[in-house]
């Protein structure tokens, strides 16, 4: 079968690699081609099958440039890089061209011939490769070693770099190669028409027909038939977030979208509880365990200077911030116009003293020192701390408010 008529795209001179003049390799025309019996053919194939097989092209070319010139103290990849491409494109080109015959010839055989075209031009490749190794290139310690792979993999880049074999012109020989090794027609249309309008009105309707992906910024050309497939993976499909949260965001953009700023994103207590939920519940929590919260970084501050159950204690008064009447002493301190109720006698005072330390002594000193508003604002302050440091640094800020005020409380009942 020949391959299709081609354009003649001129003299180009390839930029670096084989920089001397010589002629690209042809595009194919993808106009209708006369088959056998004046028939025409429909020119579609799978776009992604051919686009796969043209990045088999440019590593297979330059295996055989570095492994044909290892120990060429002459002659570089890029010095033969014109000549290979041409003699590789000639051979594995010949080869896809008898190979449905050679396969229908050995279709008994116990070795069984693939239909992955992919896997069939790979063995074609090598097999061309094989012929041009010379001497050093033939130890098999050469062809497993790292040096060779890098040697490669720098020549691939010269290539791109310098556009040696663009991707357009190794699309076309990969469409043909497609079209002589797909045995199973999976990756082409095997349609062929009498006429032009005929060709025509199927080509309009045509499966492998090539389409623009729809999605924004998403430039690549799918077969109809494969849109479907390409849409499920496409990553410039803009998508709801996986974890419910109301943003949308592009595919690309959806993994770190969930693990760095998605509001829904999973997380364990910053505290160190065992409680995991969503990043959007996060100070709800913090609100509910706000007494389990204290106490872990109360044992933090005070380590073993406080027995477990005094914690606990202090814990308690913290989150609850409230004020009590159990002491006259807020009527005293704020001037309510109470009476103290502290007895007068200096046992009495003493006894009075206790008795304040032991009820509600956070709440009187905070408002001895910052007045009844200061109690809702500080028990806000602890709801809305949302990581240990920032509850650790406003719990040491309560207790130097404690410290601060005890003088003057101190003061107050002596003087009532």
């Amino acid at each position: 079968m020949d391959p299709p008529p081609v354009a003649d795209p001129g003299q180009t001179k390839d930029k670096g690699v084989g920089s001397k003049g010589e002629m690209d390799l042809p595009v194919a025309d993808p106009g209708p081609v006369r088959d056998e019996g004046e028939l025409l053919r429909c020119p579609f194939c799978n776009s992604e099958a051919v686009y796969k097989l043209a990045q088999f092209l440019l590593p297979g070319l330059a295996a055989v440039c570095v492994d044909g010139t290892t120990g060429d103290l002459f002659r570089s990849p890029s010095d033969v890089a014109v000549d290979l491409r041409k003699e590789m494109v000639d051979s594995i080109t010949q080869r896809s061209e008898t190979f449905i015959a050679d396969v229908e010839a050995e279709q008994n055989a116990d070795n069984e011939m693939s239909d992955d075209p992919y896997e069939i031009v790979s063995i074609f490749m090598d097999d061309f490769s094989r012929t041009k190794r010379n001497i050093i290139g033939h130890v098999s310690g050469w062809l497993l070693s790292d040096s060779r792979d890098d040697k490669i993999d720098d020549f691939v880049q010269e290539m791109e770099m310098t556009r040696f074999w663009p991707l357009e012109r190794r699309e076309a020989i990969a469409e043909v190669l497609l079209r002589n090794v797909d045995i199973k027609t999976k990756f082409h249309c095997p349609e062929k028409y009498e006429n032009e309008e005929r060709l025509a009105d199927h080509k309009a309707q045509c499966s492998f027909r090539p389409v623009t992906c729809p999605n924004e910024g998403c430039r690549t050309k799918v077969s109809v038939r494969c849109m479907q497939d390409h849409d499920a993976t496409c990553l410039f499909k803009i998508l709801q977030c996986e974890q419910n949260c109301e943003k949308r965001l592009l595919r690309r953009d959806m993994d770190r979208h969930c693990v760095t700023v998605c509001p829904m994103r999973p997380m364990k207590c910053p505290f160190g509880c065992d409680d995991s939920f969503s990043e959007h519940d996060l100070e709800e929590h913090c609100s509910e365990s706000l007494q389990q919260h204290l106490l872990k970084v109360l044992q933090v501050i005070h380590k073993n200077n406080f027995t477990a159950d005094e914690l606990k204690e202090t814990a308690l008064r913290l989150e609850k911030c409230r004020k009590t009447d159990s002491l006259s002493i807020r009527g005293h301190v704020h001037g309510h116009g109470r009476t103290s109720k502290l007895p007068q006698t200096s046992r009495g005072l003493a006894s009075g003293l206790r008795d304040f330390r032991r009820v509600d002594v956070w709440d009187t000193m905070l408002d001895v020192k910052n007045g009844p508003d200061a109690l809702s604002e500080d028990r806000g302050k602890l709801a809305k701390a949302r990581d240990a440091r920032s509850l650790t640094s406003i719990v040491k800020d309560l207790e130097a408010k404690k410290f601060q005020c005890s003088g003057v409380v101190s003061h107050v009942n002596l003087g009532g």
